[in-house]
Parts: C-alpha cells; structure tokens; sequence
C-alpha cells in the first residue's frame, strides 16, 4: 500500500539514450518500448511516458515542444495542475490541440481555445490551446502536444528522447529494474531518480 501511496508522486526512474561519442543526439526506437509491457517486467511498472523535446519556434520565439502519450502523462505526473482540457488529437489532417506551460502562455500571450503556430525548420503545425498546466517546475516554460504530432512536425516518426517510468518496488529493488531495462532496450540508461527512489528504499 506504501509503494501505491508513492506512485501518487510521480516516475522514479528515466530511461535515456546512451550518446555515442561523436554524436549530438541521440533516440530510443518507440517500438522498443514493448519491452516494458512484456510479462517479465510489466507487473513491476505501474505506467510509463515516452517523450520527445524539440526545439521550435512560436512568434519568433525559442520555444521547448515535449511530445508525450500525454494519457501516460496523468499517471506519471499526477500533481500537474491543468486549466482546461488536455490535448487530444483531432484527426489525420485535422487540427491538433496543445497544453501550455503557465509561464510560456503568459510570455506568448496564449489564452484557452487561442491559435499557435509552431515552426520547426521547414515545417509548420497550428494548434488550438486546450489547457495551461502548472507544475512548478521547468514544464511551464514548454509547450506540450501529442506524441505523434511531435513526431511528424520534426520528421522523427517512432522516436522518443526520454522514458519516465512508475516503477512498482514491492517484488524488485529499482536498481534490479533498471538494469533489467538497460539490457531489454539496447542503447539505453535507466537512471534512478533519486527523491521517490530513497523514500521507498526506507518502507
């Protein structure tokens, strides 16, 4: 019950692409991510969030885009704090939604049901502002859309950048999961985050 109890606070390990020397950037393969739902694994992850960040522009601005399952994103991230909806994706086509960041919709002016356009290099997506989410920490300064769209918006369709994963700890230590999640996605590190990670090491 304990362990439930902290999985209210969030993911307590992320999963990161090990950057080979030489290289700028570096991603994990979404179709890799299947390894978290396999039997071995998955009864010890309450709910995982793939994401990726890019960097794009609103209004002549330098703005962080963080696509995200953002269904996930309500079990990994609980306590955010959202006016409005979240985003859903309308349709192939059709318009997306985004969730904007409490600081960045005050920086840009952006207001419920307002229009964006997000430019990154030589691509352009409008999107409809469904929700402003406050969190307290560094997501207020970002724009937040669905997975996909970041993905087609940047040309980098079935990558993610990051993992956010709530790992249960009743049957295995975390640092047993997160070499376990090494060796099942190639070219990845599970790093512990360390707050949730030493409060369930002392239940």
């Amino acid at each position: 019950k304990a362990g439930s109890q902290l999985r209210s606070y969030g993911a307590n390990i992320l999963v990161m692409p090990v950057v080979p020397a030489g290289v700028d950037e570096a991603y994990i393969s979404e179709n890799d991510l299947s390894f978290l739902d396999n039997r071995e694994i998955a009864p010890s992850i309450s709910s995982y969030t793939p994401y990726l960040y890019s960097q794009v522009e609103i209004d002549g601005q330098r703005v962080i885009l963080a696509g995200a399952r953002l269904d996930s994103v309500m079990k990994t991230s609980p306590w955010w704090q959202v006016r409005g909806s979240w985003p859903r994706q309308v349709g192939v086509g059709g318009e997306s939604e985004a969730m904007v960041g409490a600081q960045m919709a005050e920086t840009l002016g952006l207001q419920l049901e307002k229009n964006l356009t997000v430019k990154y290099k030589g691509s352009s997506r409008t999107l409809k502002v469904a929700g402003i989410v406050s969190t307290g920490a560094a997501e207020e300064n970002q724009v937040f859309v669905d997975l996909g769209t970041a993905q087609k918006l940047t040309g980098l369709e079935g990558k993610v950048g990051l993992v956010q994963v709530s790992a249960l700890t009743q049957s295995h230590p975390l640092s047993h999961l997160s070499q376990f999640i090494e060796q099942g996605i190639p070219g990845t590190e599970a790093r512990i985050v360390g707050q949730i990670a030493k409060a369930e090491s002392q239940i």
